[in-house]
Order: structure tokens, then sequence, then C-alpha cells
């Protein structure tokens, strides 16, 4: 996460998935795919005792690695930016871009999510009730709930919601 103010008042929360991180599970994902079945392939055929046992560990290693690959590849960076008189929420990987701009009376109500780890703090989010019905998953930008308070403050007066 990292906030940054501009001249103009806006307030602009940036969430990156950072280049490394996605070669690094690019990589281990890619391993899993292709080195489980590799490796392994001798208990399962030709087919045999321990075949059940060493098909179901390649399945869940391939199974695991796809999704673990597809994040790396399909992963996305996400930028709030609170203007006066709008909230644009953009998104972005390698296979295009989606934004979103939500105007005075767009969003119906507004809600804080704590989002609890085992291996670190919690962190928060904010969810956003619009008027077609659906609700705005925010990225977990906020370390401290006072920060997702002072940016719910803030996006409370300048788009007016209730």
């Amino acid at each position: 996460m990292s906030p940054a103010n501009s001249d103009q008042g806006d307030i602009r929360l940036v969430q990156h998935f950072p280049v490394p991180a996605r070669v690094f599970f690019a990589l281990a994902g890619a391993a899993a795919l292709i080195m489980a079945p590799y490796e392994l392939w001798r208990g399962v055929w030709p087919i045999n005792a321990f075949t059940p046992f060493f098909g179901i560990v390649v399945a869940g290693a391939v199974f695991v690695g796809g999704f673990v690959l597809i994040g790396a590849i399909f992963g996305y960076n996400s930028s709030w930016t609170l203007r006066d008189d709008e909230l644009v929420i953009e998104e972005w990987s390698h296979f295009g871009r989606r934004k979103t701009q939500l105007r005075r009376g767009d969003i119906l109500a507004t809600e804080i999510c704590e989002h609890e780890y085992e291996d670190g703090p919690p962190v928060w989010s904010l969810v956003l009730q619009v008027k077609n019905g659906k609700a705005l998953n925010g990225p977990s930008f906020f370390g401290t709930r006072r920060k997702a308070d002072a940016f719910r403050a803030a996006l409370h007066k300048r788009l007016a919601v209730a």
C-alpha cells in the first residue's frame, strides 16, 4: 500500500503486485506443474498398489501449482483516487484495465472489514454498496483501523455518503 496526496487535495491509494513477487509465484507454480508429474509419474504408471496415493499427490500439486501460476499471471494492481466530486477505482494487470468512476449519490453505504492473518497484524478494507446493488470490495489498503476510518470519513464528506 502506498497512499499519496497530490497538490489538489486528491487522496490516492495504490496497491501493487510487485514484479519480483509475481516472478517468484510464477516460477513456483510452474515448478509444481512440471516437477510433480515428472518426478512422481513412476508411482502412478504402470498401475500398482501405490497409484492412488501418487495420483492424489500429483493431482494436488498440479491443482495448487496451476492456481499459483494463474494468480501470478493474472494478479492485478489497484488504485483508488478520491477527488472532491468522485472516486476513481482502477484495476490493471498485464491483460487489461478496468476503471470505475463513482460520483455523488452513487454510493449508498460503506463498511470497514477487518482481515485477520495468522502471520501478521490484521488489515482493513473498505466495502462500498453502490446504487446498482453491487458491493465493491476494496483491497486491503489500510494497516490500521484509524487509517481506514480516516479514508471513510473523507469519502463520506467529499461524496456526501449518508
